[in-house]
């Protein structure tokens, strides 16, 4: 996770369009995933409150019910969530042994 103190992700799509001057970045703070999925490809996104959170709980050890219940998320939430973060690359399951 990267946290910036200006949400440049606002900026990014007008940078797009013809523009004359720079468009500036809100001075608001942001918290961006940055992740590499296992064919390379970079990928950044917002990060809610829930990815947040479940970022900072998961620990390999936790089942999906433990996780879900103490990231305050209902267990279809957790799988959504967790869906999108696989998909960008984020996180990887393993099936352990």
């Amino acid at each position: 996770m990267l946290d910036l103190s200006y949400d440049l992700p606002t900026v990014l799509p007008q940078l797009l369009r013809p523009w004359t001057t720079v468009p500036e970045a809100p001075a608001q703070p942001v918290r961006l995933i940055i992740a590499r999925s296992r064919y390379g490809r970079v990928a950044v996104a917002k990060a809610t409150d829930a990815i947040v959170s479940i970022m900072e709980l998961a620990d390999g050890r936790k089942t999906l019910e433990d996780l879900a219940r103490e990231a305050g998320l209902r267990p279809a939430e957790l799988q959504a969530t967790l869906q999108g973060l696989t998909e960008l690359g984020a996180v990887r399951f393993s099936t352990g042994s």
